[in-house]
């Protein structure tokens, strides 16, 4: 199941849950700017080797909380997530671009 949240509830999931992040945005945009948290998880679909790879290492029942830049490729991830199995998963609607949060904090 995908839920879709805004900042507010991101921020609690990052504080009060044990949840994995991914970082849906390509690998260029990640190098530009700063991920979420230190063990952000990159993954795409652009890449499929990679993705397979990485898919098959993720366990399907823990939380999942996927981000890009304007929550349209971390939908995408989400919903191939979701296909595969993947029960939980919460996407950034707004995106990282508007999160705006102090690291570290």
């Amino acid at each position: 199941m995908i839920i879709e949240i805004g900042k507010e509830k991101a921020l609690e999931l990052l504080n009060n849950h044990q949840i994995m992040v991914i970082d849906a945005r390509l690998a260029e945009e990640v190098e530009e700017s700063e991920t979420l948290t230190e063990d952000t998880i990159n993954l795409t679909v652009e890449d499929k080797n990679h993705f397979d790879m990485m898919v098959n290492m993720l366990p399907k029942d823990v939380e999942y909380l996927i981000y890009s830049n304007n929550g349209i490729s971390s939908l995408r991830l989400a919903r191939t997530l979701e296909e595969l199995g993947f029960e939980r998963i919460y996407n950034l609607t707004d995106g990282i671009e508007n999160f705006n949060v102090e690291m570290g904090s």
